[in-house]
């Protein structure tokens, strides 16, 4: 092997602890490294990079594979060291140039005080070969060995070094053609390299066999990859969809919830002003009495003013006159007015206006307000499905809607689910069928199927009955007799005894009965059918009463 010392020092140093390599280790990237130094460099340092190109690895890079050509290399070098140091003497590094400049001298020279043989050959020319060990003729026109960097930034290639044109690389300890492809260490080699003690046991065959079958390998290790990336392209673009689909959900619910508060609070304007006319209106009453009452007592002083008035004057006239007068004056004293009483009752009433106001409020708003036991979920409804805006009507109207394939929404058959399930209790509700002709109702766990073909049977997690056509079909497949067609079908949910009951509630009559065997939550379960006519009535969940108590 030849000897390294034609290369500059700084070839044979770690870039991390800047000392000749020790056991050295290759990566990926082709930079080498310490083994100690690349291992306490990567101990604390996560995702792990190359110290010199910031490269990432996997964590399966995580142990490199052993550089045995540099370490030989480095062997060599640090054996000429320490013959250097013994000897005192100094080895020439590179070329010597001619006076000229314009021939390479072909093999190697030796300096006096020593000798040294020469890592490759050197060819002459015109100064256009490369040189073995980076080293360029005085007419610049060679490239070095890949290796050698300015001192701003230096790296150490892996073994390469490049002709002028860019279109062969040959061994960087060899300076021969790689011909050889080394199976056990993964690496192309030169037929130098195949005779050596490195690769000498190991199995290497010709350039041109592996390269196809490498190519292949990698070829089939690709298509995974490539399904896998289109997968994540698909659920990203699906959840592009799902932002955009949340936006508008986000409007159209804003929308909603400023209409139904605006009802609210026309409601409670509506009765602000009808409270306040029935105050004005108390407020006249009142009033006029008292204008009544000062009215009265007005007139009742100025009568009494008048007596009081006639009599003092009787009582200033002359004798004879005073006693001609006095009988009728004597009259008119006695007659007195009853003494005046206040008038009860005229106060307003404010206990009546004001006391419990916001309650009495609430109370008369129930009139107003509507209960479902049952709210559908829209984002489980399949996109044929159209449902009300309060969330409590759906039909198929014929035509698909715009909504996400998320993993809640049914997209095999056309179902919705309640908004909320069931994991004990008693829960029932009603729903108004009218002469639908199609559809299936019921409960259903929540981990059911909701993108691949299931009937609503038991077996599948549904507990149902259901009408078609006008027969009415039992969950187990059995067909339900019935005297008059319902349309009206309450649902009644006993999770406890794990029964499920289906009545008409006009008559309280049982329809069907089924046994439910879940330990999940089970949800409202409603399917839709098509509608042959062209006619596409919806099916109503009924609303509850709603009463108040007060304890």
């Amino acid at each position: 092997m030849a000897s390294g010392s034609s290369l500059p020092e700084d070839r044979f140093s770690c870039p991390i602890c800047c000392d000749v390599f020790k056991d050295p280790v290759v990566l990926a990237c082709g930079h080498s490294f310490c083994e100690v130094c690349q291992q306490e460099y990567w101990a604390d340092k996560k995702p792990w990079k190359c110290p010199v190109c910031r490269r990432r690895f996997p964590v399966a890079m995580t142990q490199p594979p052993r550089n045995l050509a540099l370490n030989d290399a480095c062997e060599a070098f640090l054996q000429e060291r320490r013959q250097r140091a013994s000897s005192g003497s100094e080895i020439q590094d590179g070329s010597q140039r001619a006076s000229s400049g314009s021939e390479i001298q072909d093999g190697s020279q030796r300096a006096s005080s020593g000798s040294e043989i020469q890592d490759g050959s050197q060819r002459a020319s015109s100064g256009s070969e490369i040189q073995d060990g980076s080293q360029r003729a005085s007419s610049g026109s060679e490239i070095q060995d890949g290796s050698q960097r300015a001192s701003s930034g230096s790296e150490i290639q892996d073994g390469r070094q490049r002709a002028s044109s860019g279109s062969e690389v040959l061994c960087s300890l060899h300076g021969e053609k790689f011909k050889l492809f080394c199976l056990k260490d993964k690496q192309p080699i030169c037929l130098v390299c195949r005779d050596s003690k490195v690769h000498k046991s190991h199995d290497c065959v010709p350039v041109d066999e592996v390269v196809q079958d490498l190519k292949e390998e990698l070829h089939t290790a690709l298509k995974p990859l490539l399904k896998n990336l289109e997968v994540f392209n698909n659920v990203k673009l699906a959840c592009d969809k799902t932002a955009e689909h949340i936006k508008s959900q986000v409007q159209h619910t804003e929308k909603q919830m400023r209409k139904e508060f605006e009802k609210l609070h026309q409601f409670l304007r509506d009765e602000e002003a009808a409270r306040i006319a029935t105050l004005r209106e108390e407020e006249e009453q009142k009033s006029q009495m008292m204008r009544k009452k000062i009215d009265e007592m007005s007139r009742k002083i100025s009568y009494l003013s008048d007596a009081i008035g006639t009599i003092e004057e009787e009582l200033k006239d002359e004798d004879i006159s005073f006693l001609q007068n006095f009988r009728t004056t004597k009259e008119r004293s006695q007659y007195t007015l009853l003494d005046p009483k206040l008038v009860s009752g005229v106060l307003i009433d404010e206990a009546k206006h004001l006391g419990n106001l916001q309650f009495r409020v609430w109370e008369k708003m129930l009139g107003i307000l509507k209960y479902t036991p049952v709210i559908l979920d829209p984002n489980t409804a399949h996109p044929s499905l159209s449902l009300t805006d309060d969330l409590t009507s759906v039909r198929r109207p014929g035509t698909s809607q715009q909504f996400v394939n998320n993993p809640e929404r049914f997209m095999r058959y056309t179902n919705v689910l309640g908004s909320e399930g069931f994991s004990s209790g008693i829960h029932s509700w009603e729903l108004e069928v009218g002469d639908h002709p199609d559809w299936v109702l019921g409960v259903a766990k929540e981990s059911i199927d909701r993108k691949r073909q299931r009937d609503a049977t038991p077996k599948n997690g549904m507990w149902c009955i259901s009408q078609h056509g006008g027969k009415y079909i039992g969950g187990g497949g059995d067909i339900i007799a019935l005297k008059r067609r319902p349309q009206r079908i309450r649902v009644q949910l006993d999770y406890n005894r794990g029964e499920v009951y289906f009545y008409d509630p006009k008559y309280m009559t049982p329809i069907y009965t089924l046994k439910v065997r879940s330990t999940e939550r089970l949800f409202p379960y409603f399917n839709i059918g098509n509608v042959a006519n062209g006619n596409n009535p919806g099916i109503q969940i009924c609303q509850s009463k709603v009463s108040l108590k007060v304890k």
